[in-house]
């Protein structure tokens, strides 16, 4: 992919960053030899009474230097994400071609729209796929110029789909096609990876706080009936991989999905794991990070720390 803002010099380590509501996520990763390791992985509290640029700029200098290249992901809510096949002009058209063929299906009019593209695994029997990323103009220039304002070095402005491929491509544990649960408050996403590419992005409507409401109605020893039958919450999360799973096995003409990742958040949900694991004919585990960010990481440091990790991770 041809990211919206980067630079292209490589160098020995990334910074990645991911805002939340309260701090931001940092991880700093070094690319040897033998692989990628993490050299620090930290929380940066937003302060009372400074700019929160200032904070994040002095913290970044304290653990590392402002020349340091930086990666950080869009959130959910600033692009789309759709598939189309390619229109048939020259490289050199190929964005302007991509904006006349998505323009009715976006959200946004073209002239407020950032436009990237990236190949999408090829299908047996069909034509060339692309993903057509069309990102909301003010939500990036807000991310940079944020980021400027830090005084930070810009590597590259990416999307969670391939922040969190960089994760799965390091989990050695799995093989064959690879599915993620990644879970926010409000929404969450299923993504289907084949041999690393990206084949699918689906957007779901239950969200973390969705699912810790049915927790708390339902406690976790009741939450599941001896006919396997869950809450709503949980029922509609099913329903959401089941039909993701379904059309992805149809429409790539492709062995099914062997392994469901799940946000290392959902670790604090028990009775969504083994509901899945019950409900599923696959392997279903947490995606863990701890060799990433140590053993005495709790499931939702783990998961806040998930987008930083993945853009870390960013070495092409």
């Amino acid at each position: 992919m041809q990211q919206f803002y980067s630079f292209f010099r490589r160098s020995g380590q990334i910074l990645g960053i991911d805002f939340l509501e309260e701090d931001a996520a940092l991880i700093r990763t070094v690319f040897e030899k033998n692989g990628s390791r993490v050299l620090d992985a930290e929380f940066c509290p937003w302060e009372e009474n400074e700019q929160q640029a200032q904070t994040l700029s002095r913290r970044v200098r304290d653990i590392s230097s402002l020349r340091i290249p930086v990666v950080s992901a869009l959130s959910l809510q600033s692009y789309q994400l759709l598939q189309i096949q390619p229109p048939q002009v020259k490289e050199s058209e190929m964005k302007m071609a991509v904006g006349w063929q998505v323009k009715d299906l976006i959200n946004l009019p073209l002239e407020q729209t950032v436009l990237d593209y990236f190949p999408a695994p090829h299908i047996p029997g069909q034509g060339e796929i692309i993903h057509v990323v069309a990102a909301d103009m003010k939500a990036v220039q807000r991310r940079v110029d944020f980021l400027k304002q830090a005084r930070l070095k810009i590597r590259a402005i990416d999307i969670p789909e391939l922040a969190l491929r960089n994760i799965v491509l390091n989990d050695v544990d799995s093989d064959g096609n690879l599915a993620l649960l990644y879970m926010e408050e409000e929404k969450g996403l299923i993504l289907i990876y084949k041999q690393g590419d990206l084949c699918l992005s689906r957007t779901i409507r239950s969200g973390l706080s969705d699912l810790q409401k049915a927790g708390d109605a339902n406690p976790a020893s009741d939450l599941l009936e001896a006919d396997d039958t869950g809450t709503p919450a949980l029922e509609s999360v099913l329903l959401d991989l089941q039909r993701t799973f379904d059309y992805f096995e149809s429409n790539f003409r492709s062995n099914p999905v062997s392994t469901l990742l799940l946000d290392p958040q959902i670790g604090d949900m028990p009775e969504l794991q083994d509901y899945l694991k019950q409900n599923l004919d696959m392997s279903v585990r947490l995606l863990g990070l701890e060799r990433f960010v140590g053993e005495n990481v709790t499931y939702q440091e783990q998961g806040k720390y998930l987008l930083a990790l993945g853009c870390s991770l960013k070495s092409g």
